[in-house]
């Protein structure tokens, strides 16, 4: 289950011990980065091994939370949070930056990770899916995830067909988590949110009660957002796949999550995350509507650092994820460096067709 992060260290090892990153740091560490984070745990170690864990990547530990910002701040970064990361893009200015986001609105990022932005003075930027705050839906992969560790079976029913799984073995585990997360990637809204609805139904789960254990309400966020380091930025309403929806509901999705903001907030957020984020969750269509939105930046979760050109590209700017599989000074080190990326990419410094 963790041969492909397995993979990705030793690259990242490899890259760190021969020296690489540094020789090719020059070139390829760019004017600053965006990181990505998801949830601040204490005693995270990424994916159990042996266990069934699908979304153990998910969560750093404070711990390390605070060596990573350490280490960018030793490197040379100015810590600043995504209004100054505009800026500098649109205006050329040439000092290198980091900017520190997270996604979803989880309620550890308030509990556990802001003593550690204190800490270092660093800005954050949180991603608020409305429908979280407001309770109308729940993020849906720790459902599933909850349901599947529970179960030595599972029916799920997805456009009028039904598929059962059985859930005895963690191989098997998986094997249902990663079919049932597939096809939810690949789903359109209405179908999506039939099969959501069809396992509440049938497996008594209760999506208000998980965003309620999981994630800030409008109060709670209201409270979080008077903090002066912290910026809340907009994730839609309902955390869909928006390169699955129709342009009209896809509008809807990210100007009724920023809505939702304004009218429980009191401010309109001017910073966006696609939920997903990857290539196949969002593309030029989705860019060009965020900007048209009115959107001063739009985050997404392909991987890179940024450049001067990315200033003609603002509602796609790539991020480096803090993966709580990868927790270690070292690594944090060969992406700051622009290293892996450069390679990953070809060479290729924006990515955002």
């Amino acid at each position: 289950m963790d041969m492909k992060a397995t993979r990705l260290r030793r690259a990242l090892d490899a890259l760190y011990y021969s020296g690489a990153y540094r020789v090719m740091a020059p070139i390829a560490r760019g004017c600053g980065a965006i990181f990505m984070l998801h949830r601040v745990l204490p005693g995270a170690n990424g994916t159990k091994a042996n266990a069934f864990d699908p979304n153990g990547f998910l969560a750093v530990s404070p711990e390390f939370l605070d060596q990573a910002i350490g280490r960018v701040k030793k490197a040379g970064f100015d810590l600043v949070d995504m209004d100054e990361a505009v800026r500098r893009l649109t205006s050329g200015d040439t000092a290198r930056f980091a900017c520190f986001t997270a996604d979803d609105g989880y309620r550890d990022n308030r509990d556990h990770a802001l003593e550690v932005f204190e800490r270092h003075n660093c800005p954050l930027t949180v991603y608020v899916s409305s429908g979280f705050a407001a309770r109308t839906t729940a993020p849906w992969w720790v459902m599933i995830e909850r349901l599947i560790a529970a179960r030595d079976d599972l029916m799920v029913e997805m456009d009028g067909k039904s598929q059962v799984f059985s859930c005895v073995s963690v191989d098997e585990k998986y094997h249902a988590y990663e079919w049932i997360a597939g096809e939810f990637s690949k789903a359109s809204g209405p179908v999506f949110d039939k099969a959501i609805e069809d396992l509440c139904r049938r497996y008594g789960l209760n999506q208000a009660s998980l965003s309620e254990e999981l994630t800030m309400d409008w109060q709670e966020l209201a409270e979080f957002a008077s903090h002066p380091l912290v910026t809340l930025g907009a994730h839609t309403v309902s955390h869909p796949v928006l390169a699955n929806l129709d342009k009209k509901i896809c509008a809807a999705e990210i100007t009724d999550g920023a809505d939702a903001m304004a009218h429980y907030l009191g401010e309109r957020p001017t910073h966006f995350a696609y939920p997903y984020g990857h290539d196949w969750a969002a593309g030029q269509r989705e860019f060009d509507l965020a900007r048209k939105l009115g959107f001063a930046s739009g985050v997404v979760t392909r991987k890179g650092v940024l450049y001067p050109e990315h200033s003609a590209h603002m509602t796609a700017l790539p991020r480096v994820s803090l993966n709580g599989d990868y927790q270690s000074e070292r690594y944090v080190d060969v992406l700051i460096s622009g290293a892996a990326f450069a390679l990953f990419n070809k060479f290729r410094r924006v990515n955002a067709a």
